[in-house]
Protein backbone atom coordinates (compact mmCIF):
# COMPACT_ATOMS: atom_id res chain seq x y z
CA UNK A 1 0.00 0.00 0.00
CA UNK A 2 2.85 2.40 0.67
CA UNK A 3 4.31 1.86 -2.80
CA UNK A 4 1.58 3.73 -4.68
CA UNK A 5 2.19 7.11 -2.99
CA UNK A 6 5.96 6.74 -3.47
CA UNK A 7 5.58 5.99 -7.18
CA UNK A 8 3.11 8.85 -7.53
CA UNK A 9 5.63 11.21 -5.90
CA UNK A 10 8.33 9.95 -8.24
CA UNK A 11 6.17 10.61 -11.30
CA UNK A 12 5.33 14.10 -10.06
CA UNK A 13 9.01 14.80 -9.33
CA UNK A 14 10.04 13.68 -12.83
CA UNK A 15 7.33 15.83 -14.41
CA UNK A 16 8.51 18.82 -12.38
CA UNK A 17 12.10 18.17 -13.40
CA UNK A 18 11.04 18.04 -17.03
CA UNK A 19 9.37 21.44 -16.70
CA UNK A 20 12.45 22.93 -15.05
CA UNK A 21 14.85 21.59 -17.68
CA UNK A 22 12.58 22.66 -20.52
CA UNK A 23 12.32 26.19 -19.14
CA UNK A 24 16.06 26.79 -18.75
CA UNK A 25 16.89 26.76 -22.47
CA UNK A 26 18.26 23.21 -22.48
CA UNK A 27 18.42 21.66 -25.93
CA UNK A 28 19.17 18.00 -26.53
CA UNK A 29 22.53 16.87 -27.88
CA UNK A 30 20.87 15.17 -30.85
CA UNK A 31 18.91 18.19 -31.96
CA UNK A 32 16.79 18.13 -35.10
CA UNK A 33 17.70 21.72 -36.04
CA UNK A 34 21.36 21.38 -37.02
CA UNK A 35 24.20 23.71 -36.11
CA UNK A 36 23.05 26.72 -38.13
CA UNK A 37 25.26 26.31 -41.18
CA UNK A 38 22.22 25.52 -43.32
CA UNK A 39 21.73 22.84 -45.94
CA UNK A 40 24.94 21.91 -47.75
CA UNK A 41 25.68 19.94 -50.92
CA UNK A 42 29.14 18.40 -50.81
CA UNK A 43 30.93 18.23 -54.15
CA UNK A 44 32.79 14.98 -54.93
CA UNK A 45 36.37 14.92 -53.67
CA UNK A 46 39.13 13.10 -55.55
CA UNK A 47 40.93 10.06 -54.18
CA UNK A 48 40.24 7.45 -51.53
CA UNK A 49 40.83 9.92 -48.68
CA UNK A 50 38.48 12.30 -50.48
CA UNK A 51 35.82 9.61 -50.62
CA UNK A 52 36.13 9.00 -46.87
CA UNK A 53 36.07 12.78 -46.26
CA UNK A 54 32.91 13.15 -48.31
CA UNK A 55 31.20 10.41 -46.27
CA UNK A 56 32.18 12.08 -42.98
CA UNK A 57 30.92 15.47 -44.16
CA UNK A 58 27.59 13.96 -45.24
CA UNK A 59 27.17 12.59 -41.71
CA UNK A 60 27.81 16.05 -40.25
CA UNK A 61 25.50 17.80 -42.73
CA UNK A 62 22.53 15.46 -42.30
CA UNK A 63 20.84 17.67 -39.66
CA UNK A 64 21.29 20.89 -41.64
CA UNK A 65 17.93 20.52 -43.37
CA UNK A 66 15.97 23.71 -43.83
CA UNK A 67 13.53 25.08 -46.38
CA UNK A 68 16.27 27.06 -48.12
CA UNK A 69 18.33 26.20 -51.17
CA UNK A 70 21.46 24.21 -50.28
CA UNK A 71 24.85 25.87 -50.67
CA UNK A 72 27.71 24.00 -52.33
CA UNK A 73 30.80 23.00 -50.37
CA UNK A 74 33.84 22.47 -52.58
CA UNK A 75 36.99 20.92 -51.18
CA UNK A 76 40.43 20.54 -52.70
CA UNK A 77 42.40 17.89 -50.83
CA UNK A 78 46.02 17.03 -51.50
CA UNK A 79 47.86 14.34 -49.58
CA UNK A 80 51.09 12.42 -49.70
CA UNK A 81 52.63 9.64 -47.66
CA UNK A 82 56.04 9.67 -46.11
CA UNK A 83 57.80 6.79 -44.40
CA UNK A 84 59.35 8.04 -41.19
CA UNK A 85 60.77 5.01 -39.35
CA UNK A 86 62.41 2.11 -41.15
CA UNK A 87 62.92 -0.99 -39.01
CA UNK A 88 65.83 -3.42 -39.15
CA UNK A 89 63.66 -5.83 -41.13
CA UNK A 90 63.23 -3.19 -43.89
CA UNK A 91 59.54 -2.63 -43.09
CA UNK A 92 58.40 0.83 -42.17
CA UNK A 93 57.32 1.10 -38.55
CA UNK A 94 55.74 4.57 -38.85
CA UNK A 95 54.11 6.15 -41.87
CA UNK A 96 52.79 9.72 -42.05
CA UNK A 97 50.06 11.26 -44.22
CA UNK A 98 50.63 14.94 -44.95
CA UNK A 99 47.56 16.73 -46.23
CA UNK A 100 46.45 20.21 -47.18
CA UNK A 101 42.85 21.30 -47.53
CA UNK A 102 41.21 24.26 -49.23
CA UNK A 103 37.45 24.62 -48.92
CA UNK A 104 34.81 27.04 -50.15
CA UNK A 105 31.20 27.21 -49.03
CA UNK A 106 29.48 29.18 -51.77
CA UNK A 107 27.39 32.24 -50.99
CA UNK A 108 23.62 31.86 -50.90
CA UNK A 109 20.50 32.33 -48.80
CA UNK A 110 21.66 35.86 -47.88
CA UNK A 111 24.88 34.42 -46.47
CA UNK A 112 28.42 35.28 -47.62
CA UNK A 113 30.94 32.91 -49.16
CA UNK A 114 33.16 31.18 -46.61
CA UNK A 115 36.69 30.09 -47.46
CA UNK A 116 39.39 28.41 -45.47
CA UNK A 117 42.53 26.31 -45.73
CA UNK A 118 44.84 24.36 -43.47
CA UNK A 119 47.54 21.73 -43.55
CA UNK A 120 48.29 18.98 -41.08
CA UNK A 121 49.54 15.40 -40.82
CA UNK A 122 48.61 12.14 -39.17
CA UNK A 123 51.04 9.32 -38.41
CA UNK A 124 50.24 5.67 -38.05
CA UNK A 125 52.17 2.59 -37.06
CA UNK A 126 53.33 0.10 -39.62
CA UNK A 127 53.56 -3.63 -39.19
CA UNK A 128 56.06 -6.44 -39.56
CA UNK A 129 53.68 -8.08 -42.01
CA UNK A 130 54.27 -6.72 -45.53
CA UNK A 131 50.68 -7.41 -46.56
CA UNK A 132 49.14 -5.36 -43.79
CA UNK A 133 50.47 -2.03 -45.05
CA UNK A 134 47.54 -1.47 -47.43
CA UNK A 135 45.04 -2.08 -44.64
CA UNK A 136 46.92 0.21 -42.25
CA UNK A 137 47.09 2.92 -44.90
CA UNK A 138 43.32 2.69 -45.45
CA UNK A 139 42.69 2.97 -41.70
CA UNK A 140 44.96 6.00 -41.50
CA UNK A 141 43.13 7.63 -44.42
CA UNK A 142 39.79 7.08 -42.66
CA UNK A 143 41.15 8.62 -39.45
CA UNK A 144 42.57 11.57 -41.39
CA UNK A 145 39.23 12.06 -43.17
CA UNK A 146 37.41 12.13 -39.83
CA UNK A 147 39.83 14.72 -38.43
CA UNK A 148 39.62 16.86 -41.58
CA UNK A 149 35.80 16.72 -41.64
CA UNK A 150 35.54 17.68 -37.98
CA UNK A 151 37.91 20.60 -38.46
CA UNK A 152 36.15 21.87 -41.61
CA UNK A 153 32.77 21.65 -39.88
CA UNK A 154 34.00 23.47 -36.77
CA UNK A 155 35.51 26.25 -38.90
CA UNK A 156 32.30 26.56 -40.95
CA UNK A 157 30.26 26.74 -37.76
CA UNK A 158 32.49 29.43 -36.27
CA UNK A 159 32.60 31.49 -39.47
CA UNK A 160 28.83 31.12 -40.06
CA UNK A 161 28.00 32.31 -36.56
CA UNK A 162 30.52 35.17 -36.84
CA UNK A 163 28.73 36.53 -39.93
CA UNK A 164 25.25 36.51 -38.36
Amino acid sequence: MNKKPASRRLVLALMGLGLLVGGCGFSPVYSQNGAGIGPVNIAPIDGRTGYFLEQELHQLAVLEKQDTTPRNLKIKLTRDFSNIALGQDSFYKRIKINYSVEYTLEAGNNRPEIKGNFADSIAFSGSANPYSEVSLQKDAEQKAAKEIADRIWRELLIKTNATK
